[in-house]
């Protein structure tokens, strides 16, 4: 049997040994894994990464300057930094991209929001191909969440938009350099904990995780020699987090069996 067997295997074990709402979708150079990849969740925080991906397509349209002065906005809770400094703070958005995705700063998200546009995020998302992920509303925005408007995504879907982020022929050498280095400074792992704790320095990886009450999702990229992975897998309905962050901590430890 094969490292890639062997991973399917594993991951396949760990599914049936949790038993909780999940989606897997692992693509690598040998093979698919796929377990309900189309199924939709709310997509908590991984919605940041089409944000991300859109705010670079513009800054190649010459549409945004990373440079930029950032003169601020309105402040809201979760996660973040932003609402805990001084309102005199001066930011580029190349700062606010960062701080959107490393610490999933939910005040810079709204930001960036505002500057590209919610029209101009989904045309990105509808150009891909992308049919279950969709940016609805602003970060911590309660009045549209309590009318059930919801920001949705899914596991094939985050895979899809990884790849994107990772192909070197479609971006610019600068904005291809950024954006990995951002996505390689994550604060919140999971898919990326085992790698990160044994300091794998042959292994370049990024990732961006999501969660909310009852939601834990991770999505991640390994490269290693003439081996990759992208992965995504989302929980939903977890009676706690900590089943959700196992369940994916384990999934990744299985692919870096797989990668190493």
């Amino acid at each position: 049997m094969n490292k890639f067997e062997l991973m399917k295997q594993a991951v396949e074990a760990l599914l049936q040994q949790h038993r909780i709402d999940a989606a897997v979708h692992i693509e690598t150079d040998e093979g698919i894994l796929s377990v309900n990849p189309h199924q939709v969740f709310s997509s908590a925080s991984l919605i940041k990464v089409p944000i991300l991906l859109t705010a670079f397509n513009e800054v190649e349209k010459g549409r945004l300057h990373l440079e930029e002065e950032v003169k601020g906005g309105i402040l809201v809770d979760g996660a973040g930094v932003l609402s805990a400094l001084s309102s005199n703070s001066s930011f580029t958005w190349q700062d606010i991209l960062t701080l959107m995705m490393i610490v999933s700063d939910n005040s810079a998200t709204n930001w960036i929001i505002e500057r590209l546009g919610m029209e101009t995020i989904n045309r990105l998302i509808e150009s891909l191909g992308l049919e279950q992920t969709c940016l609805n509303r602003k970060m911590m925005d309660f009045q549209a969440i309590e009318k059930g408007i919801n920001n949705v995504t899914s596991a094939y879907d985050m895979v899809q938009l990884l790849k994107v982020l990772k192909n070197k022929q479609r971006w610019a050498k600068e904005s291809f350099i950024i954006m990995d280095q951002i996505m390689t400074k994550q604060q919140f792992t999971l898919l990326t904990a085992e790698l990160e704790e044994e300091s794998y320095s042959k292994v370049s990886y990024g990732s961006k995780s999501g969660s909310l009450l009852g939601i834990q999702h991770d999505c991640a990229y390994f490269y290693h020699e003439n081996k990759y992975v992208h992965a995504a897998i989302l929980t939903a309905n977890l009676p706690n987090q900590l089943i959700g962050k196992q369940l994916i901590g384990e999934i990744g430890m299985a692919i870096k069996r797989y990668i190493i």
